[in-house]
């Protein structure tokens, strides 16, 4: 066995299901992600199918009046996507007033323009 090669990790479920989500996001290095595990597409392959039965058999579970179990949230993982929802919030609400004010302007550009609304005539009166 060459002296490079690593002791492959034990999986745990926990493991498993961060790096299918570690794959999961934009632009995610997938190979060298699957690499630093010890893993190949195949095994990935796998746990998207697991994950997705497990998910499935959860949601089917769970019917109207049965009753939910809370999921465990890190409360710094918490606090982080509170804050970036925060920040949406404020982008998006920035992006609906300025895309009113450009409707507004459009509109008003679509006027016809009056020359001389003061005027008092052709005959100067």
């Amino acid at each position: 066995m060459p002296s490079h090669a690593r002791k492959p990790e034990r999986l745990t479920a926990k493991l498993k299901f961060e790096i299918y989500l570690k794959t999961r996001e934009p632009g995610a290095p997938v190979a060298e992600i699957l690499r630093h595990h010890g893993l190949h597409l195949d095994d990935l392959k796998r746990i998207a199918d697991a994950v997705e039965a497990g998910a499935l058999a959860e949601l089917k579970r769970r019917g109207p009046g049965r009753k939910t179990v809370p999921i465990p949230v890190d409360p710094k993982q918490y606090r982080t996507l509170q804050q970036e929802l925060v920040r949406k919030e404020k982008a998006l609400l920035e992006l609906a007033v300025e895309n009113t004010l450009l409707k507004r302007l459009e509109a008003l550009e679509a006027q016809p323009r009056r020359h001389g609304a003061t005027s008092t005539g052709s005959n100067g009166r």
